[in-house]
Formats: C-alpha cells, structure tokens, sequence
C-alpha cells in the first residue's frame, strides 16, 4: 500500500507557510518527524513532494524555504473591429506569448470588440490596453491612466521617436500623456515610374502641383490608362493632407482659451479640386479591386498612400518600378504638409486595478514600442513610420521610406478631442457627396460649415458648464 501519510503532511506544511508567506523556513525533516509522529521517510517525502511542485525551494546550508507561485496578471488587450486586420491581430497575440513567456507573470489575451467601449471594458475583469488611433478623444474623460505618472516613462520616451506624442491638460504644467504610439502614418503620393514614362510625364519628380495632377490624370485617360483609385463612400478617410497642404497646415478645428472655432474658408477650392478628380470615367472604384490596383499595374499614381505601399509594392515586385513623393504643393515650388495618424496604446483606468496590473500592461506596452526586435516584427505586419529610435535610424538609411521621414518632419499631428470627432464625421458625409455628385460643391460647403459650427457652438457651451 502506498505511503499517503506524507501528502496530508505536505498539505499541513503547506498551510502553514501559506500563513507565514514566501521565504517562510520550513521545519527540518528531524522537526517535521517530531511534530507529525512520521518516520524520516515521510517527512522526506513530503518536501520532496513540495519541491516537485515547485512551491519550495531548497537553499545549501540554510534550509527548505516556501516560495510560491507569483499571482500572473491577466492583461486583455482590447481591439475595435473597425481598425483590426488579421495581420495585427495575429501580431499582438504572438507579442503576448513572447512577452508572457519572458515575464513569467503576465497573461496577455487580444479581443476584437463590435459593441462600445464601455462594455467590452466590463465584460470581463482584468487591467486593460486599448488600441485606437483616436486616442486623444478619451484624453478628458478620465478613462485612461496618465502614463507620465509611471518612475520609468521619461527613460522610455527616450528610445522613441517622441515629438508626436500627445499631452493633454489645461496648462503647460499639469498636461498628461495618455497614450503610446506604436508607429506613425503620413500620405504621400506614388505612382509608376514605366507608365509616367510611356506617357511623357516627368518620371523623376512626379506631378508639380495640384494642376499638374488633374493633367496626368487626363494624359493617362488619353492614353488608355487608368488615371488613379477613387473612394466613394463616407467610410473611407478623406484626403486631410491636401487641406493642410492648401491652408498651410491650418486645420477644420481651432482652440484659443478654451474656445473651440470652425475654419473652412478654403473648402470650396479643396472639394472643387477633388471633383475634378473624380470626374475622369477611367477612374477605378476603390470598393472594386481587392487589391491595389497601382500594384497591380492598372492606374498610374494613387494620390493617397499610406507606409503600406513601401512592403506591399515589394511583396508584389514591384519596388523599383514604383515612385514615392510627398504630396504635391497647391501650386509650383509651394509647402508640402501631411497628416501624421498615429496608431496607439493607452491602459484603461479602473478602480480594481492595483499599481502591479497597471504596471504589467505598461511593461507590454513597452516591449511593443522599445524593443527592435517587436518593432520589426510589427513593420512586416504593418508597416508604418516605427516609433522605436534604433528602427526608425534604419529605415532613413533606406530611400524608399524618405518621403515619409520626411513629411514626418514636416507634418501636423492632429490632437484629437471630442469636438474634433463630431466635425470629422460632418465634413466626411458632405465631401464624399460632393465628390459623387449628390451635392454641389457650394450646397456641400454650407452644410458643413453651418453643421460644424452649430456642433462646436454646443462643445463650447458644455465646456462652459463643466470645465
């Protein structure tokens, strides 16, 4: 018959360091014999048991002291459907298996949610990381840890590429950084170097100026070539670099002492030059191809690209054939200015989150943003302008990423508030009719800008009542 004396005393041992706590010393097998009446075998037995279990550990010339398992930290990883891909989906899950398995003490699950934030916030418990690259509509509403207030953050933002972070506050003194981009966005426009040829364009620089677009535009059509890839529906982003490049970087928005107030003043040469655009019947649907058709050697230029063009065009084989410029001036020899998007992190603030939880999601956020390696891995999945330093100083030594650090250097990060979200979606919904054909350009202009001052009129008066 086996000896079963030793599991119950391996379990009375065992309640007793519990109630001592980690590095509690164990009795000695001679101690254990007495306070037990067991043999000498038992009590062996019974340690060895609690070694097997790794609840002990056994330390040369001092004794057997309890050390028990570190409660993991169960980090979910919460991810809007809207702004997923299975690309980024499947990187953050194997980030979480490796920042787990070096860690030791954190869990990392990533979760697409459909529903609003706030629910998939309760549905399940644990200290959460939000993904977003509209972070900064959360920055007031106290839903987000300040991730200054953490001892390490300054040594981190200094491996990062960190001028477009984002800081919130009523004053210089008491702003607050919210979140941590993974990587920045800028567009530019790219074209094929072989069809601008075939068609006597000027195949080194591209198109001079927003004139010389709609002529390339016309030169292709005439020529039995696609001329670009036109969006047609309120869903997909509107072409904001051009605005910033016809104002010189003035946006929809404005802020003065707490005053929001609505720009458009040059919103009727902005969406008359984009109808012109459309306008052309050689033109393809975006919701049409499946993949890009500038790739795919059907259009000439795409007058909106994004980082993903710099990997996809070498996966298709196409790099040396396509053509990457910032985008083109209102007018010859004029400024250039890009939208800077950020794609970001934030850990979400709850009361039953302790500083050792918070503090495990802020270690997953850094190993996503300081550690090359995860950078890497995150540009082939998706490419972007990395935030990590040591990544970013690589991809300047490679010339097909030069525009990008460049309209990095020279770009507008828009900070994103509340306000903002509500004037985006107005001026969206009437762009995207204009273009198409449902508004006129004068009918569209007045509509946004009657819509969006009465939306920020009523920010204005809310901030009056509560801020």
């Amino acid at each position: 018959m086996r000896n079963s004396k030793y599991l119950k005393v391996s379990e009375q041992l065992l309640r007793r360091a519990y109630g001592n706590g980690a590095n509690y010393r164990l009795p000695s097998e001679r101690r254990i014999c007495t306070m037990f009446g067991v043999s000498r075998t038992t009590a062996k037995m019974a340690l060895n048991h609690l070694k097997d279990k790794k609840l002990v550990v056994r330390r040369e010339g001092s004794g057997t002291f309890f050390s028990p398992p570190s409660k993991k930290v169960s980090i979910r990883m919460l991810v809007p459907r809207k702004y997923s891909a299975p690309g980024l989906i499947s990187y953050f899950k194997n980030e979480g298996a490796i920042f787990s398995s070096r860690s030791g003490r954190s869990e990392i699950e990533v979760e697409e949610f459909d529903e609003n934030l706030l629910s998939a916030v309760n549905a399940r418990p644990g200290v959460k990381i939000l993904y977003s690259p509209y972070m900064g509509f959360l920055a007031d509403t106290g839903v987000l840890v300040p991730l200054n207030e953490f001892d390490d953050f300054i040594e981190t933002v200094g491996q990062l590429n960190s001028q477009h972070f984002q800081w919130f506050g009523k004053s210089s003194i008491s702003k607050n950084c919210y979140s941590m981009p993974l990587g920045f966005g800028a567009d530019v426009f790219a074209y094929s170097r072989s069809k601008a040829k075939s068609l006597g364009l000027d195949t080194d620089n591209g198109p001079s100026d927003w004139d010389d677009i709609l002529r390339w535009a016309e030169v292709s059509e005439k020529g039995g070539i696609h001329p670009t890839t036109l969006a047609t529906t309120k869903n997909y982003i509107f072409p904001h670099s051009y605005y910033y490049t016809l104002t010189g970087g003035e946006d929809f928005v404005s802020e003065k002492d707490g005053v929001f107030s609505f720009n458009f003043k040059k919103g009727t040469e902005w969406i008359s030059f984009f109808i012109s655009l459309y306008s052309y019947p050689a033109n393809i649907d975006y919701r049409r191809s499946a993949e890009d058709p500038l790739l795919k050697g059907e259009t000439l230029f795409r007058h909106d690209a994004l980082p993903w063009i710099v990997e996809q065009s070498r996966k298709f084989g196409v790099d040396s054939d396509i053509c990457v410029r910032q985008i083109p001036p209102r007018t010859k020899g004029g400024v250039s200015i890009s939208k800077i998007s950020r794609r970001e992190l934030g850990i979400i603030s709850a009361l039953s989150n302790g500083p050792s939880e918070k503090r495990a999601a802020w270690d997953f956020m850094k190993h996503l943003s300081c550690n090359t390696e995860a950078q890497r891995r995150m540009l082939k999945e998706f490419p972007s302008i990395a935030v990590n330093r040591e990544i970013f100083d690589e991809q300047r030594t490679d010339s097909a990423w030069h525009p990008f650090i460049h309209a990095l250097s020279t770009g507008i990060s828009t900070y994103d508030k509340p306000a903002n979200f509500g004037v985006m979606q107005v001026i969206k919904k009437y762009f995207f009719d204009a273009v198409s054909g449902r508004l006129t350009v004068e009918g569209a202009c007045e509509k946004i800008s009657e819509t969006c001052s009465l939306q920020l009129e009523m920010e204005n008066e809310r901030r009056g009542l509560f801020v």
